[in-house]
């Protein structure tokens, strides 16, 4: 599996501002990162090839957390199908996998529209976990 050398910047709210608390570089694997580190970003639902590549050429991303902010960052690169589908062979064969293969319908324009779809499914499944009191897998 293809290693990525990135940064995390973790920055605390103090009044209106963001201070920066901690800068770290890392290094790990695709899957680490994207089908992992940040599996929240994704709702829980492993994102297209078109969907990923939208994230991965841009070469950051920040998550909002209780208190402050953390942002990843990295050279802009994009996937190749190859690239992609060794992710997800790798998300199958997972003993603890945080995403779970799902695809959207065809009337979800891609990739601007599977970012609310993949939100509303994730909308769905609590509520089902919640009326059955148990999670939907």
């Amino acid at each position: 599996m293809d290693q990525l050398r990135y940064r995390i910047d973790s920055w605390e709210a103090v009044g209106a501002e963001l201070k920066l608390v901690s800068s770290v570089a890392h290094e790990s694997t695709l899957f680490e990162l994207f089908f992992v580190q940040l599996a929240a970003a994704w709702f829980g639902i492993a994102p297209p090839l078109e969907v990923l590549n939208r994230l991965t050429s841009r070469g950051d991303v920040e998550l909002e957390s209780h208190g402050g902010l953390t942002s990843w960052s990295w050279d802009p690169f994009t996937m190749n199908p190859r690239e992609y589908h060794a992710l997800l062979d790798h998300l199958e064969r997972h003993p603890d996998p945080k995403l779970r293969r799902l695809d959207p319908p065809p009337e979800v324009s891609m990739p601007d529209g599977w970012d609310h779809w993949a939100f509303v499914q994730a909308l769905h499944r609590i509520s089902e976990s919640h009326r059955t009191g148990f999670p939907d897998d």
